[in-house]
């Protein structure tokens, strides 16, 4: 068991194998954040696109169709940074060598994806403007990162319940742990640091952000779903139904079925990779890409240029 009558079993065992080391969970996070791809049910009626390449067919046949769309998979800009997010760890970069590698076919098909992109906006916007430009098939898919359960209420309510989570090509989900926390073994308290971390894994301390507890996250999607209780003139409680604000418009929320719960349930469960927020790195390989999407560039130079450019930084940093 991990504490005391807690055992694996009760976690998602994705997130769990993501924060071990060496086999062994030496940290925890009481909530993640999960990013994913998102598109409509009825658009993607087959197995969510698993390459860069079947996403990109897929997006010339809907652009076909939907001669009005505006963008496939949000902005070149965001879609590389969300992409670098998943796979700068796995991918790109040997932390305990200190050593990168960009000058890879893989990333030249990247770069090239990315450039085919929207890139007129800087962002794709709030969370939404995205679902609204999906909605109104202006839009094909976008990255998303989920921070808390009612989330999945504003998206099922403006999608009127039409959407799949996609994942992140080339498979998996990612996620990002909030606040992890472990027992230094040089604790002056040892006893009373495993308590601390016995409540943080207990289902009434997991509410912020996503709960890694199988059953937390089961009860926090119930609770969005329930009626906001309020008291009359007389004192009297009635129930009221749940709503979301859009645009400083209030409209009723359209609340899961177990089915979508489900979904979300799966979804955690799905967790494949961690985000690994290295600000300065994504906005090097940003900067460079940039000539890029301009045409002043090939992949090979800026690949180069951005191998060139954190080399150095690592070197430093080793």
């Amino acid at each position: 068991p991990l504490v005391d009558e807690l055992g694996r079993s009760d976690f998602f065992a994705g997130v769990l194998s993501r924060m071990a080391d060496s086999g062994g969970l030496h940290r925890i996070a009481p909530g993640v954040q999960l990013a994913s791809m998102l598109g409509k049910a009825s658009v993607f009626e087959a197995a969510p696109p698993c390459s860069l390449t079947e996403l990109e067919a897929l997006w010339e046949v809907y652009q076909a169709a939907h001669p009005e769309a505006i963008s496939g998979f949000g902005t070149a800009r965001s879609f590389l940074a969300y992409s670098l997010y998943a796979s700068l760890a796995t991918d790109y970069i040997n932390w305990d060598a200190m050593t990168c590698d960009f000058e890879t076919s893989g990333f030249y098909e990247l770069l090239e994806f990315a450039r085919g992109l929207d890139q007129t906006r800087q962002s794709t916007g709030r969370l939404e403007q995205q679902l609204g430009q999906v909605n109104r098939d202006q839009q094909l898919a976008f990255w998303y990162s989920y921070s808390s359960a009612a989330t999945f209420t504003i998206v099922n309510t403006l999608l009127d319940g039409d959407y799949t989570f996609l994942g992140c090509p080339p498979g998996g989900v990612i996620c990002s742990p909030v606040c992890s926390v472990a027992v230094s073994a040089q604790a002056a308290h040892p006893e009373g640091a495993l308590a601390f971390v016995r409540w943080f894994l207990t289902e009434d301390s997991q509410t912020q952000y996503l709960p890694i507890r199988v059953s937390a996250l089961a009860a926090a999607l119930e609770r969005v779903n329930q009626s906001v209780v309020v008291l009359d003139e007389g004192g009297f409680p009635i129930a009221l139904p749940r709503c979301i604000t859009v645009d400083s418009s209030t409209i009723p929320a359209k609340l899961l079925t177990r089915e979508q719960m489900q979904q979300v349930l799966d979804l955690a469960d799905q967790v494949t990779g961690v985000i690994y927020n290295d600000d300065v790195i994504v906005s090097i390989i940003l900067e460079e890409a940039e000539a890029f999407f301009q045409g002043v560039r090939t992949p090979m130079q800026t690949a180069a240029l951005i191998q060139s450019r954190v080399s150095l930084l690592l070197s430093e940093q080793a």
